[in-house]
């Protein structure tokens, strides 16, 4: 078992195309013990945005802090603290802050489909 805080985990930048203002540390996972999972912190800045993407893996998140909107497909969903979203395989998604000065959420996905994940060992 490990146990720490998650702003212990160095904060990545997400770069890329469609994105603008993230943030994503790697808190737990396969270094960490968890042989089956990754779950990662995302911070999102306001007005910021994540990728609308797809991949083929469902995965789960959890709004801490904030509140914005997800895309999941064609729908649009108003999202704030507490929010669970399960976004399932292949389904275009994004999670956008549209309102809050800061939104933070936890995502987790399988192991083995984030090459952060070998980046914040404990």
């Amino acid at each position: 078992m490990v146990y720490r805080h998650f702003s212990d985990a160095e904060a990545i930048p997400v770069e890329g195309v469609g994105v603008k203002g993230v943030a994503k540390r790697v808190v737990a996972g396969p270094l960490t013990g968890a042989p089956n999972f990754v779950i990662r912190v995302f911070t999102v800045e306001q007005k910021g945005y994540t990728p609308h993407h797809s991949h083929p893996y469902e995965h789960g998140i959890v709004i801490l802090k904030g509140e914005g909107k997800v895309l999941i497909g064609e729908e649009e969903h108003e999202v704030s603290e507490g929010s669970v979203v399960t976004v399932p395989p292949n389904m275009p998604h994004q999670v956008v802050n549209n309102v809050s000065p800061e939104l933070v959420l936890v995502c987790v996905v399988p192991a083995g489909v984030d090459p952060d994940a070998v980046r914040n060992e404990p």
